[in-house]
């Protein structure tokens, strides 16, 4: 949980993936125009926690909004079931 009253849902993490080009085209600027396949292959060994600048993990809530360690709370299991249930 944070200090805020957010219940934490997950780590942030990084991953490598490879999405398959099906067109590319030049635009008038110079760059690429790129039309991908629509699928992307995830490389799970390539996960990573992302952490600050100072070492600090890197947490979601369910909102997708990053807090880092320093901004988490360890509560009871009991509690934050309660806080799931209100949502």
């Amino acid at each position: 949980m944070t200090k805020c009253g957010k219940l934490i849902t997950s780590t942030y993490e990084n991953l490598a993936g490879r999405s398959n080009i099906c067109e590319v085209e030049r635009s008038s600027n110079g760059s690429l125009i790129i039309e991908f396949s629509g699928h992307t292959e995830i490389c799970w060994e390539s996960q990573l926690t992302v952490k600050s600048d100072d070492g600090q993990i890197k947490f979601l809530n369910q909102n997708g909004e990053i807090f880092l360690e320093e901004d988490v709370f360890i509560v009871p299991k009991v509690y934050a079931q309660e806080e799931e249930s209100e949502d």
